[in-house]
């Protein structure tokens, strides 16, 4: 008799386990209470769920809620689905057999384990007198299925499905018992399927992506550098054979930029102070490039084509040589992937490689024609001087004609 009342006074607390289907709260409770028992040899009574043959082994007997004050002292009490025996109800005082529990069970020692999806949805009488050394444990599943994490506070929480609400508690994760599959039947044994979830599968995709959108764009500029490369050598070669090595110059020149910005002054026409700076206002505003003064050097030297196109989900993509994305409708997109896109304007490079290094084999170096874009400065009181400007072409043309020699 005095070893039942040192049981007393150790025992007698209310818990509280919640979680969605299939994420292991009465898988846990049952694994724990067995753990109990085997520690303490004390009976066990269950109610809520379908009991196996192992635990009919163990000695856990089936009982009414209701009738919880007919079992043994010392019990430990199992009530699953908690919320059809304690319902949400209005306010009022509770049926007796609930009244009695908070009055009678820490007497008589008795454990009761209370089982539903949410805390909320449980009468409020019995879920506001659960408290330290009692507990609330909420278990969320894992990503793959296998596990989950418990997260316990000494008092119920009201919103325990929350981000972030483990903060407030304890958190640890649990493999699920697999053994315990066998003691009771559980719909969520036959509707939890493993597997990698769509979060898992989304941040895959997302890394393919990224991945596939660096190669594309590598890929791109390698393109574009070989074009601009290739459309140089071609515009050489054509003005080789067509002006000799000074119009291939000037031809090198205005592929790379070089050359002088459009201007009335750099063909010796003179403009008004107001025509000026009208030659330097962008037709659109924010691109300076778009203004008068500059229409020698920006023509159009390349058009633009799906150099890429990218097909992910219900989006489609399509990026020019340059790197830059195109408005290109999505099923033409989707066929371009599908089928690719021929540029039938483009050519192979000539062999320009093979005729710089015979050039730079021979024991005579090849001609040049080195042309300097910058305005001769007439030299002081140049204007005083009779006939200067007549010199400096007739020397300028002996120099050119002794290069092209």
């Amino acid at each position: 008799m005095r070893r039942v009342r040192s049981l007393r006074r150790q025992l007698g607390f209310l818990y509280l386990s919640t979680g969605a289907n299939g994420a292991g709260k009465t898988l846990f409770t049952l694994l724990d209470v067995r753990a109990l028992q085997l520690e303490t040899s004390r009976p066990v009574f269950f109610s809520g769920f379908t009991a196996k043959q192992p635990l009919f082994d163990f000695g856990w007997q089936e009982f009414a809620p209701e009738l919880w004050q007919d079992c043994p002292d010392g019990s430990i009490l199992i009530i699953d689905e908690c919320h059809l025996k304690l319902p949400l109800r209005g306010a009022g005082k509770p049926p007796e057999w609930i009244e009695m529990i908070p009055v009678t069970h820490r007497k008589r020692g008795m454990d009761i384990y209370f089982i539903t999806q949410h805390p909320m949805n449980m009468d409020a009488f019995i879920r506001r007198v659960i408290a330290s050394p009692g507990w609330h444990r909420h278990f969320k599943a894992s990503f793959m299925g296998d596990s989950s994490n418990e997260l316990r506070w000494t008092s119920v929480n009201d919103q325990p499905q929350k981000p972030g609400s483990g903060k407030s508690g304890e958190i640890k994760s649990r493999p699920f018992p697999k053994e315990v599959y066998a003691w009771y039947e559980s719909a969520s044994l036959h509707t939890a399927k493993k597997g990698i979830p769509a979060k898992v599968w989304w941040a895959v995709g997302a890394l393919l992506a990224a991945i596939a959108s660096v190669i594309a764009v590598v890929w791109i500029l390698t393109a574009q550098a070989s074009g601009a490369v290739g459309e140089r050598s071609t515009l050489v070669k054509q003005a080789e054979q067509a002006g000799g090595v000074s119009a291939a110059s000037s031809a090198q020149r205005a592929v790379s930029g070089t050359g002088g910005a459009g201007g009335g002054s750099s063909r010796g026409q003179s403009m008004t102070k107001a025509e000026y700076l009208d030659q330097r206002v962008p037709r659109i505003e924010g691109f300076p490039h778009t203004a008068g003064v500059y229409d020698g050097v920006t023509a159009p030297t390349d058009a633009p084509y799906p150099a890429a196109c990218m097909s992910m989900g219900k989006a489609c993509k399509c990026y020019t040589q340059q790197a830059t994305l195109m408005q290109v409708p999505a099923d033409v997109c989707r066929q371009i992937v599908a089928h690719g896109y021929f540029v039938d304007w483009r050519k192979q490079d000539p062999p320009m490689a093979r005729v710089d290094q015979a050039a730079l084999a021979s024991p005579t170096p090849a001609p040049q024609s080195v042309v300097i874009n910058m305005p001769v400065q007439a030299p002081p009181h140049a204007q005083q001087r009779p006939g200067w400007a007549e010199s400096l072409a007739l020397r300028n043309s002996q120099v050119r004609g002794t290069y092209e020699r």
